[in-house]
């Protein structure tokens, strides 16, 4: 019964470190210090053979199994949400151009896309924090940036003047 309890706790330690990393901060930072602090123990363990029963041994590849899973998860969700970040400041940068075809420059800010070029202007990431587009323009420079967060605090940034993708880390 203890053993169950301890499995539970580990349980809910694993979907709120998914829900915390990959949902709420898209990063993955804290899924991968985490499981590296969970795992080393746990396969000590199991490598040399140091519980003292079955119940604890099962107890530790299920933890093990589990921050694993944790692990995956997290990057894939965090893997998934940088596709549809991409793709869709592609759809505004599309916009972009489309609008300054029209008017000559670009616009001050992207709500001025909506609705002509685009039907809102949308999230970057399926994610509670990091999930805004940044966009500045410069008129008198005729140059600006479209960024949105990325892995580890850092940014992907498109430059209006050379039309590319960067990365600033």
């Amino acid at each position: 019964m203890h053993g169950e309890w301890r499995f539970r706790g580990h349980l809910a330690a694993i979907v709120a470190l998914y829900v915390f990393d990959a949902l709420m901060f898209d990063q993955g930072f804290l899924t991968a210090v985490v499981a590296l602090v969970m795992l080393l123990p746990g396969a000590l363990h199991v490598g040399l053979g140091l519980f003292e029963d079955r119940a604890r041994a099962r107890h530790g590849f299920r933890m093990i199994a589990g921050y694993v899973a944790v692990a995956v998860a997290v990057i894939a969700t965090v893997r998934i949400n940088e596709g549809i970040a991409r793709a869709r400041g592609e759809r505004i940068v599309a916009a972009l151009e489309l609008y300054k075809a029209k008017h000559g420059a670009y616009p001050e800010r992207l709500q001025e896309l909506v609705p002509e070029y685009l039907p809102a202007v949308p999230l970057a990431k399926y994610n509670l924090v990091f999930n805004q587009f940044q966009y500045w323009y410069h008129a008198d420079e005729d140059d600006g940036f479209l960024m949105y967060p990325t892995l580890s605090f850092a940014r992907h940034l498109y430059r209006l003047k050379t039309g590319q993708w960067s990365f600033m880390g």
